[in-house]
């Protein structure tokens, strides 16, 4: 007790140290209008008239359509994906003047609203009787050319209209969505609820309610503050989606919080595993810095926090491995519950009870009785986080399976072989590749180390903390590896367990191994020197999308403009891109002029002969200290003719 209160001091500094860290670059790829300038590039007055938000919620259409839907299932799926899909065709539109050379009927009524229009304006707008006239007169046009589309090309209109819903909808997407594809579910989820009938369901069970709730009431609390602006008028955030953009920062620095809480969990982890005060500090220094975990407390997502939680479940667990005692028990199964009731993901802490037990070689009797028991609390502590689960299990399964099914989609299950590589490479990534390799050869050594009697409580804590870290990673490892091949480096946060295993399996080694302090010190600082090289990266890209004329969506949003410009083809200018078009996965382009397809699931044009230019986020995973394979910051694009 008395080491724990000479460390406190110190553990403050390296959790105030982690949050300077965190807290750089946290306001980077927000919703803004600057994308608008290429977005809307070639819009006439007209078509800029119904750019403002009450106009794009009402073509876009309803966000909550469907009731049965997760907070995280796309409303309006592009459901057949065996073929390309044109998503914004910009066909070709006569002008009026091509029109009246066509149709005597129609020039007739062009002539008359350019005579009153005129008069209008001569007038300083002011005549009640010629502003009623010019409108008549432009709705008898607007019939006039309907009837001329109808019997010249009658499926223009409807092209038209699908337009025009489709615009709205991408440029919702780029006033309201952050650059990282999952950050919006949260919100989505908070709007879902209508708190005047007493309805808190998020309708998103991938994220908990420790994640969600809490969410909504820090925005309520920075509202109350002025921080935010909490308004129930979508079109409000459309027309300013700066107060949209402060949202993401409070959720981010949610995740930041869970981060420097880990610091003083990985600290005491390793003072656990007999490393010095100063070896300790130099691994929380190194987790703060590691890649994956500044990617992640840059991201409004619950992984961060509900990774902090199981270690934090290993740490009582280590108690209970020493002492046998229930309160430890209980703590560390409580703790598994609050995990996955942050994340689904943390379920991995289901196996931990009964290995706490195990490691401590209780009989069969108490074995069984804690596992039953620390399940029990784990699940109830699960459905008090998460109540709409329970109830919905009963009153609406639909909701519940809209969700899992959304999830199982996204992970199919691959070849294990492709998996188990991408899985190496994506840890590698997450640590820094130097880390991982010590840290692997650490875990080795403390797998092999037998303890004596002179080393006492300490030896056995440290034995049962290192097998329940291997324990704990050996599931989220196999399970990464049945849906890892060919996934993007984003895929790599799950593997957030492993990496913090690793990192703490290197400093303890160096704690035991290493005997001089000096010696110690000097291992330790080295490696987190090294760590922090690799981490570097990552921070520079948050803070340099920071600003959005300086980030590289923008720079591949004027490669666009300079390659269609440069070609010699003689082809609408039209983007082929994999998934539906967003700001974290296309450049913005001229949603006027450009033709948007949407490849076929399998990435390829299928039968259709298209010309164009392949846009796709750079999704190469680097091992280089200059790369940021897991990052959506300063994310690259690969851009191809076809």
């Amino acid at each position: 007790m008395e080491k724990l209160r000479t460390d406190r001091p110190l553990v403050l500094l390296l959790m105030l140290l982690a949050g300077a860290v965190f807290a750089a670059g946290i306001n980077w790829g927000l919703p803004s209008k600057d994308a608008d300038a290429f977005l809307t590039a070639s819009a006439t007055p007209e078509q800029q008239s119904r750019l403002a938000g009450m106009w794009l919620q009402k073509d876009a259409g309803d966000w909550n359509a469907d009731a049965s839907r997760g907070s995280d299932v796309a409303q309006h799926p592009t459901t057949d994906r065996s073929h390309a899909v044109t998503l914004l065709g910009n066909p070709p539109v006569p002008s009026d003047e091509e029109i009246a050379a066509k149709d005597a009927t129609f020039s007739r009524l062009l002539k008359i609203k350019n005579r009153i229009e005129n008069e209008f304006h001569e007038t300083h707008e002011d005549n009640e009787n010629l502003a009623e006239n010019l409108n008549k007169s432009q709705v008898r046009l607007q019939d006039a050319r309907d009837k001329y589309f109808q019997a010249n090309n009658p499926q223009l209109p409807i092209q038209l209209a699908q337009d025009v819903q489709a615009r709205a909808q991408i440029i919702r997407r780029y006033r309201l969505y952050s650059y990282q594809p999952d950050e919006m579910i949260t919100f989505r989820a908070l709007a879902r609820m209508h708190l005047e009938q007493n309805d808190f369901d998020p309708r998103l069970y991938q994220y908990g309610g420790l994640w969600i709730y809490p969410v909504g009431g820090l925005l309520k609390a920075a509202s109350l503050m002025d921080l935010t602006r909490l308004i129930g008028d979508p079109t409000f955030y459309l027309d300013h989606p700066q107060e949209f953009a402060a949202f993401y920062i409070v959720a981010r620095a949610y995740s930041a919080l869970w981060g420097m809480i880990g610091v003083a969990v990985i600290f005491a982890l390793l003072r656990r595993l007999g490393a010095s005060r100063a070896v300790a500090a130099m691994g929380a220094i190194a987790f703060v810095l590691m890649p994956v975990v500044i990617n992640l407390a840059h991201e409004a997502k619950p992984h961060l926090a509900g990774t902090v939680l199981i270690l934090a479940a290993v740490l009582a667990a280590s108690h209970y491995v020493s002492s046998g005692k229930w309160r430890w028990a209980i703590l560390a199964s409580l703790l598994c519950g609050l995990a996955v009731g942050m994340v689904l993901s943390g379920l991995v802490g289901i196996v931990l009870i009964p290995a706490m037990t195990a490691l401590r070689r209780d009989g069969a009797g108490r074995l069984i009785g804690i596992t039953v028991m620390g399940v029990i609390i784990m699940v109830m502590t699960y459905f008090a986080t998460n109540p709409y689960v329970a109830m919905n299990l009963v009153n609406n399964p639909e909701v519940v399976r809209s969700n899992l099914a959304n999830t199982s989609a996204m992970y199919p299950v691959h070849k294990i072989i492709g998996g188990v590589g991408r899985c190496a490479v994506l840890v590698a990534a997450g640590t820094s590749l130097p880390l991982a390799v010590v840290g692997l050869v650490g875990a080795l050594l403390l797998a092999l180390w037998k303890k004596n009697a002179a080393e006492g409580e300490a030896t056995e804590s440290a034995h049962g903390i290192g097998w329940m870290l291997a324990i704990l990673s050996g599931v989220v490892l196999i399970q990464m590896a049945l849906v890892a091949a060919g996934k993007p480096g984003e895929f790599g946060r799950f593997a957030l367990l492993p990496d913090v295993a690793l990192l703490i399996a290197a400093f303890a080694v160096v704690g035991r191994w290493v005997k001089a302090a000096g010696a110690q010190l000097a291992t330790a600082t080295l490696l987190a020197i090294i760590v922090a090289g690799f981490g570097a990266a990552y921070e520079c890209a948050f803070i340099r999308d920071i600003r959005p004329t300086n980030a590289s969506r923008m720079q591949a949003a004027e490669q666009l403009i300079k390659v269609n410009m440069a070609s010699s083809v003689k082809h609408q200018p039209t983007v082929l891109i994999p998934s539906d078009p967003a700001p974290y996965c296309l450049p913005p382009v001229d949603l006027f002029r450009w033709r948007i397809v949407l490849l076929s699931k399998d990435g390829q044009p299928g039968g259709e002969s298209l010309h164009g230019l392949v846009v796709r986020p750079d999704d190469a995973i680097s091992l280089s200290p200059l790369a940021t394979p897991l990052s959506w910051a300063n994310k690259s694009f690969v851009i191809e003719s076809h």
